[in-house]
């Protein structure tokens, strides 16, 4: 294809750009407006339609879905949470990014800036999802690191980012150095143990914010301490290492702490020693891990119960502290494995007592 010759200047266009991106957010808000203005007044007893859905169903097509969205952006961005104009805090995001934002928590979303990509968007997202599934009594119990947390945080990243800390980070000397090569304003999500996940944004005249995304907690370090703290950073080796045997060298891969959060039936762990006849000929392979799993589940409902007694001994009132419904979210889903597991265990039973009457 034949590049065409663009005729004005690239600040023009991207002007131009700008003002239809902002015109789209805006429509959805006054859009969304609109709506609620049809679902909380009397509009629509004129009309042969007896509730919003109904009319945009019918008028223009739009699922309960698509109207619950536009109602949803008005909400969370239009002043004041119900008017037909688009906060000034949101112009240049586009509907795009604005409905990617939408599950996000509010201390989350008041730290973005418009410069965020969609995909760095749906990264927070992702990581905001993970910690939610982390108790506050499991944060509670996590082993400090002697770090700052800005040094977590950044660690955090760019170990997920290998390939960026190295073409980034590796010329940095000075603050302006640091500047060029993270982006101003930037946003970057990692994580603090003991602390729980945090948002880092870079900003050119408040330095460097960060917020926790559990607690909504803020703080600020300015350029120069966080240049110091970048030195701190370390980054996993990407190598498997390498471990002595008497009887044989293998390689293996350290397990990091996120693949052992969750507790993993036996069931999927290969031996490497030689399956003999007898067992192969045994009984199904989940008979054994399943109890296994079943015994460690009740220990872990009985160590709810010490942390809880534990707790309280320590004097801390479970009324007004998060870990008291951590408490109760882990117990719950403790019991509802347990539950599982031991519908799965009478269902193997009861296929196996078919399975002799069978043979009978």
């Amino acid at each position: 294809m034949e590049i065409q010759v663009y005729e004005g200047t690239y600040e023009n266009y991207k002007s131009r750009l700008d003002a239809e991106i902002k015109r789209n957010a805006e429509s959805f808000v006054t859009i969304g407006y609109l709506l609620k203005v049809a679902r909380d007044t009397d509009i629509l007893a004129k009309s042969n339609y007896e509730t919003v859905a109904e009319f945009a169903k019918a008028e223009y097509g739009l699922s309960p879905d698509i109207v619950s969205r536009y109602i949803a952006i008005n909400d969370r961005y239009s002043e004041g949470g119900y008017s037909d104009r688009l906060q000034e805090r949101f112009e240049g995001f586009g509907v795009g990014k604005l409905q990617d934002m939408l599950t996000l928590p509010d201390t989350v979303v008041e730290e973005i800036e418009p410069t965020i990509t969609r995909r760095q968007i749906q990264e927070i997202k992702a990581e905001v999802k993970e910690e939610e599934k982390i108790t506050p009594l499991e944060v509670m119990m996590e082993k400090p690191e002697n770090l700052p947390d800005t040094t977590q945080i950044m660690q955090t990243y760019f170990n997920r980012h290998k390939g960026t800390y190295k073409t980034n980070m590796a010329a940095v000397q000075t603050v302006e150095d640091l500047k060029n090569a993270l982006g101003v304003p930037t946003t970057f999500i990692g994580r603090v143990a003991g602390k729980g996940k945090y948002l880092l944004t870079t900003t050119e005249n408040d330095g460097i914010r960060i917020v926790n995304v559990r607690t909504g907690e803020r703080d600020s370090v300015t350029w120069e301490q966080f240049l110091e703290d970048m030195k701190l950073v370390k980054i996993d080796s990407e190598e498997p290492e390498k471990v002595e045997n008497a009887n044989s060298e293998e390689e293996f891969t350290e397990a990091t702490d996120e693949s052992v959060e969750r507790v993993v039936p036996d069931a999927v762990i290969t031996s490497k020693e030689p399956a003999s006849e007898e067992s192969e000929a045994a009984a199904e392979p989940l008979e054994e891990p399943l109890w296994k799993l079943l015994v460690r589940i009740k220990d872990r409902q009985k160590n709810i119960e010490d942390n809880l007694t534990e707790l309280k001994e320590l004097g801390y009132n479970l009324n007004n502290i998060d870990s008291c419904e951590g408490l109760k979210k882990l117990a719950w889903e403790v019991t509802t494995e347990t539950n599982l597991l031991q519908d799965d265990l009478m269902e193997k039973q009861k296929r196996e007592e078919e399975d002799e009457d069978e043979e009978i």
